[in-house]
């Protein structure tokens, strides 16, 4: 009668009412193997092989109570060691996030310090063109300085052998006339 009723409990159906070696399985695929067992085992046909009483009922259940606590046990180790796998990847996965970060914000530190370094390059090229420049401007008006002064000093020589040459051309001229009043050629003019 438990076989029966663990039957009818299982699959919705009276034991009798089914085709003989239907299992509960065949209604229900959810029903677990060892349930599955149990049950054929308590309605067997042949009484010999059904339980004797109550008590290896309960020790069937017993054993049964254990081999589902060790699988649960085994279960649990095995879920909490794939938890722990998948935390162990985490970490891994989170470390190998944190080193690219590292290596990325590494890289953007040395591409800013080498447009800084550049920045400063090109800034000191330009103090330099720049002071350069301003070295060939004083140069160039220095030069052009000197080439007026140049040019002052040439015109005042010319200035002062043209005056020296009409100082020489007039003293010449007053000596012709002063030996020609001596001589008395003051009426004859000499070339």
């Amino acid at each position: 009668a438990l076989g029966c009723v663990l039957f009818e409990t299982l699959t919705g159906r009276v034991f009798r009412s089914v085709k003989p070696g239907i299992r509960p399985s065949n209604l229900r695929p959810d029903i677990p193997a060892w349930l599955d067992d149990l049950t054929m085992h308590l309605v067997a046909k042949d009484y010999e092989e059904r339980p004797w009483d109550g008590k290896e009922v309960v020790e069937l259940l017993q054993a049964q109570q254990q081999t589902v606590n060790r699988q649960e046990d085994v279960r649990r180790a095995a879920e909490f060691q794939r938890q722990e796998e998948e935390a162990k990847q985490a970490r891994l996965v989170d470390a190998a996030q944190q080193a690219e970060l590292k290596h990325q914000q590494a890289q953007a530190d040395a591409e800013r310090q080498r447009q800084e370094a550049e920045a400063q390059r090109k800034a000191e090229e330009s103090r330099r063109a720049a002071e350069v420049k301003r070295q060939e401007e004083e140069t160039q008006q220095a030069r052009s300085a000197e080439d007026a002064r140049q040019a002052e000093l040439k015109r005042h020589y010319e200035q002062a052998e043209a005056e020296a040459q009409r100082a020489a051309e007039l003293k010449r001229q007053e000596e012709i006339a002063e030996r020609r009043r001596q001589l008395g050629f003051d009426w004859v003019e000499i070339p």
